[in-house]
């Protein structure tokens, strides 16, 4: 028995540990996570043709919508929304960038949220290990905790923080994850 404890322990842990996709920002390593808030979908793949919006209506970081699985989703140019670059990438990094799809966990019964990121490079999936809490990274609210990854110190980001800023900047009726309580019948 004393044997198998530090096993389930070993196991314990490792279920515990989200998996994540190490990309580039701007020149620094983040990872996205694939965790109890937000879930990488197996759409990562180059950058297909973007249908442009209208720029009045959507904020500057917003590329346009492309087709992924035979749905329209919202492309976000990631590096610009968090302000780690002042424009659209430039023509070079066009062949390195990875577009990565997120859900939400807890889905709605209806409209579900699903929004698809711009990459500047993307490396591979990898299982957290060592993490070490923050609380002065230049992102605030973005980021709490670095990590050591196969390509040095990463920043996890904090998905769910970074959708619900999309969401309210695009003037959405809900948050990420949040379910709406259904019509009372006696309010119909």
């Amino acid at each position: 028995m004393i044997a198998e404890e530090p096993a389930s322990r070993a196991v314990e842990v490792a279920s515990e540990s989200p998996w994540c996709y190490l990309v580039s920002l701007g020149g620094s390593l983040f990872a996205l996570p694939d965790d109890d808030r937000t879930v990488l979908l197996p759409f990562i793949s180059g950058i297909p043709q973007v249908t442009p919006l209208p720029r009045g209506l959507v904020p500057p970081y917003v590329l346009g919508l492309i087709n992924v699985a035979q749905r329209a989703e919202l492309l976000i140019d990631l590096p610009r929304m968090l302000r780690l670059r002042d424009g659209p990438a430039a023509p070079s990094m066009a062949e390195s960038q990875r577009v990565v799809v997120i859900g939400e966990t807890n889905r709605p019964d209806v409209g579900e949220y699903r929004l698809a990121f711009a990459v500047d490079y993307g490396y591979e999936l990898f299982q957290v290990g060592q993490r070490t809490p923050t609380t002065n990274h230049p992102l605030g609210p973005y980021v709490s905790t670095m990590l050591e990854t196969p390509h040095g110190e990463a920043a996890l980001l904090e998905l769910e923080a970074v959708c619900n800023a999309v969401l309210r900047e695009m003037g959405a009726d809900r948050l990420w994850n949040e379910v709406l309580a259904a019509p009372d019948a006696a309010e119909m």
